[in-house]
This record gives structure tokens, sequence and C-alpha cells, in this order.
């Protein structure tokens, strides 16, 4: 899914424009009518998000810039001493792997649906 995909409130869309000025101006019940229109936008952008997210801890826990030893991530069973038992016992790689794979690909989804569900464009079309 790319970004574009996403349908956001664009600047020239009449009443989008005094809002902006407004909140700019600091103005909270105009900037709570800005948060609504772009309140869709950012539920979909977090939900796949953090897909992200949770391969970029992986990745930095698998190289060892991620969370310290005695706390257990996914990343971290795939690397350190669990490579070492993998030959004799490959659900040590298997299980964290999957982990992470089911994870990331759920999380897309939960986004995907979403953009379905609150992208006005994409109804009765």
């Amino acid at each position: 899914m790319s970004r574009s995909s996403i349908s956001e409130p664009n600047a020239g869309e009449p009443g989008v424009d005094n809002l902006l000025s407004h909140a700019r101006k600091g103005d909270e019940q105009e900037l709570g009518k800005l948060l609504t229109l772009y309140r869709n936008y950012l539920t979909i952008l977090a939900t796949t998000q953090l897909g992200v997210a949770i391969l970029a801890e992986s990745t930095l826990s698998f190289l060892g810039y991620g969370v310290p030893p005695p706390f257990p991530t996914w990343g971290s069973m795939l690397s350190g001493t669990g490579r070492a038992y993998m030959l004799q016992s490959p659900w040590l790689g298997i299980w964290p792997g999957l982990a992470i794979s089911g994870a990331v690909f759920g999380f897309n989804m939960l986004g995907d649906a979403l953009r379905d569900l609150l992208d006005p464009r994409l109804k009765g079309g």
C-alpha cells in the first residue's frame, strides 16, 4: 500500500485553509476540527507503520543494538546463543521468524482494511 492511496484532506478544499489559519494562531476549537479531518488518515498511517517499527526493532536486536540481553525480543531470539542450536533445534529460529512475519503482515492487513472502511473515495465505487 502506498501513501498516495490514502485519502488526505487537501489544503485547497473549502474550509481546510480556514482551519489551517486558525490552527496556526492557536485556536483550540479549530485545531480540534482539523484533527477530526485527519483522524482517519492518522489511524491508517499508524497501523501500517507498526509493521515498520516491529521490523526495525527486530533488525536492531538481531544486530545486537536493540534491547539489552536479559529481555527477550524476536530479533535477539534469532541471533546470539540461539543460532548455535538451530541446526539441532530448527524451531528456535522458525517460531520467532513466523511471529515477526505474522505480526507485520497482520498490522499491514489491519491498516489496509481500515483504509478500505474509512476512505470515502472507495465507498460505492
